[in-house]
């Protein structure tokens, strides 16, 4: 974590962090085959009836969630900010036959309306990516993004 003293913000950089550890991630989990498809199947029983085809997923990572959606047939964008885990997340996505279902951004949060276009059914973040975010105008931020990237209703 370093001072921006131009701005005299906190910055809280984790990409060469995320970068290191992402061709290791799907080692994380005991069986990655089965995490897949649980991240998959308990995020569908919470879009079940709710007319969710197009998804974000705000922080992808090594594409736990994006290609467990993708697998089940829903539109998914995925972006986060390390280059090592997009390269892991598109390399699970050719893996697992989906690359025609996800797309692929490089974006933090709060820059995802200039590399994403809306509207989306739900936005996912899952894992810990929302807590580093160290300062409420950067959560403030970053939900008002979600909340305009999303569908009306």
């Amino acid at each position: 974590m370093a001072r921006d003293t131009a701005s005299n913000r906190i910055s809280n950089n984790t990409t060469d962090f995320y970068d290191a550890i992402a061709e290791y991630y799907p080692y994380f989990y005991r069986d990655w085959e089965t995490q897949l498809q649980r991240e998959g199947l308990s995020l569908r029983a919470i879009f079940r009836n709710k007319g969710v085809e197009r998804i974000l997923d705000a922080s992808c990572g090594a594409g736990t969630q994006a290609v467990s959606l993708a697998q089940l047939g829903f539109s998914v964008v995925a972006a986060d900010p390390s280059p090592g885990m997009l390269r892991q997340a598109n390399q699970i996505a050719e893996q697992y036959g989906v690359t025609d279902r996800v797309e692929f951004h490089r974006s933090g949060f709060l820059e995802l309306q200039d590399v994403v276009s809306g509207p989306f059914d739900a936005i996912v973040s899952k894992g810990n990516a929302l807590p580093h975010l160290l300062l409420d105008d950067e959560i403030e931020t970053t939900l008002l993004i979600f909340f305009d990237l999303l569908r009306p209703g």
